[in-house]
């Protein structure tokens, strides 16, 4: 059963940012802005095929996210996704319909760069730590 790692927040606060952090430190090395990408991942002796994408603003962005990631039969997927409004309930919805398991990962808006960076870090992890 796929697992949905959701990466929730207010605006700013961090969402694409901490999911960045988390696909860094599996060494893969991307450009800025949204995410969507694949990889395998290996943890406890297993390969897990993880789906990634920070692209949860908007309906077509969620639709888009998840069909790419479905195909490729992840077994878990990281995904961002703002702490009110319609994309909420879209993406409770899809995890609904196909019977996924889900946990949030929220995240803070820190007022200091440096701050920041501390707390995607620290979100980077939790989003390790859901993946079995």
């Amino acid at each position: 059963m796929t697992k949905v790692i959701v990466v929730q927040g207010i605006s700013s606060s961090g969402k694409t940012s901490s999911i960045r952090k988390f696909v860094e430190d599996l060494g893969v090395f991307l450009p800025q802005g949204d995410i969507r990408l694949a990889l395998p991942y290996q943890k406890g002796g297993r390969t897990f095929c993880v789906g990634v994408s920070s692209a949860g603003d908007n309906v077509q962005a969620l639709n888009a996210a998840f069909n790419f990631l479905l195909q490729l039969k992840c077994d878990f997927v990281v995904c961002a996704s703002k702490s009110s409004g319609i994309t909420v309930s879209h993406l409770q919805g899809i995890i609904t319909s196909n019977g996924f398991a889900s946990v949030i990962v929220g995240t803070t808006w820190v007022a200091s760069r440096p701050g920041q960076l501390r707390q995607n870090a620290q979100t980077a992890k939790d989003i390790d730590g859901h993946i079995f």
